[in-house]
């Protein structure tokens, strides 16, 4: 991660077009993603008009929507938002939390860390497969950072 966001600081300090052409994308592929689901209410309240839906079915579907569609939002007013300077300061915080975190002694300061590790990571999904005949494979985890 510390690579990442060196390379990532470095790019916007260059003034580099792919950063911009990076953000750019991202607003075009949300922008989609929340049209697409603006097509999916619809086709929701469509199917409630027309019985294929039950009123409690088609009024939480809804709302799960409407919550992905608020999420899409406030992802794209924080892109809007970035402005080079303010980035590079984020960005640096970031670094120094976590180098904080790597040379610290996690284990008599687990508070600490673990509000480190909540300024840090946003999501962590992990998961363990089996195979067919049996045997366990080793866990797979995924780590999302905060943008």
């Amino acid at each position: 991660m510390l690579i990442e966001l060196n390379k990532y600081t470095e790019s916007i300090i260059n003034r580099d077009e792919a950063f911009f052409e990076k953000i750019a994308f991202k607003q075009s592929k949300l922008t989609l993603q929340y049209d697409e689901l603006n097509k999916q209410k619809k086709n929701v309240q469509e199917g409630f008009r027309i019985g294929v839906y039950e009123a409690e079915e088609a009024t939480e579907e809804i709302k799960n929507i409407k919550k992905i569609q608020l999420e899409i939002m406030d992802e794209l007013k924080q892109i809007e938002a970035i402005e080079s300077k303010l980035e590079v300061e984020r960005c640096n915080k970031v670094k120094t939390n976590i180098e904080t975190l790597l040379s610290m002694d996690t284990i008599s300061n687990p508070g600490k860390a673990n509000k480190i590790l909540h300024e840090i990571i946003k999501k962590i999904y992990y998961w363990k497969e089996t195979t067919d005949n049996g045997g366990e494979q080793p866990f797979d985890i995924k780590i999302v950072y905060k943008s």
